[in-house]
């Protein structure tokens, strides 16, 4: 078995950093070839796609919150959530570990199995498309519901999920930085500064 493992929301002003862990159950189910890396598939795809995960597969997703970003830095931050992600899978025969892109976030750990660092593992490798998909949807769903907070609904966190887009730039404009963003950021640093 492979433990694939990715994230979302690395490069997002505000909200969770999200880390999704995979593992392959069914590796005959049709609809296993309708995985794709996340970023490269619509909204709504993504979304039918999610709604059949657990047919084949089980996730896992750990999300990391912009305080914890700040004060963890990103790397320790996404080393932790896989950290958590590996335990949460310890029961499972796993053979070999695939974290997308090629940052060594677990040098020096011990773990369970050979960790493989991959560039695009999730246009690759099924389970590292599957836990992309579940973290960028677990958090797609966290920050619309942030976006129906009194507190937060100006920014338009449903639409843009916390990337600096012209809109979210307007809004931390008009209303400031929140609890939400993250405070290391540099453009978020930039308009604590002015």
């Amino acid at each position: 078995m492979i433990l694939g493992i990715d994230e979302a929301g690395r490069g997002a002003w505000a909200g969770p950093l999200a880390v999704g862990g995979a593992i392959i159950t069914d590796t005959s189910h049709p609809a296993l070839n309708e995985l794709r890396d996340s970023k490269k598939l619509s909204r709504k795809a993504r979304q039918s796609i999610y709604a059949q995960l657990s047919e084949y597969c089980v996730y896992y997703v750990v999300l990391i919150s912009s305080v914890d970003i700040d004060k963890l830095g990103l790397t320790i931050a996404t080393k932790t959530a896989i950290l958590q992600i590996i335990e949460h899978f310890c029961d499972y025969p796993v053979e070999q570990i695939i974290i997308d892109g090629n940052t060594a976030f677990l040098s020096g750990s011990t773990t369970s199995a050979p960790v493989q660092y991959s560039i695009k593992a999730d246009t690759i490798y099924p389970e590292v498309m599957a836990a992309s998909i579940a973290a960028k949807e677990q958090r797609d769903a966290y920050m619309l519901e942030l976006s129906k907070d009194v507190e937060y609904q100006h920014y338009g966190f449903e639409r843009h999920v916390g990337y600096g887009t012209k809109q979210h730039i307007a809004a931390l404009e008009l209303h400031g930085v929140s609890n939400q963003h993250r405070l290391s950021y540099a453009p978020i640093k930039r308009m604590l500064v002015s």
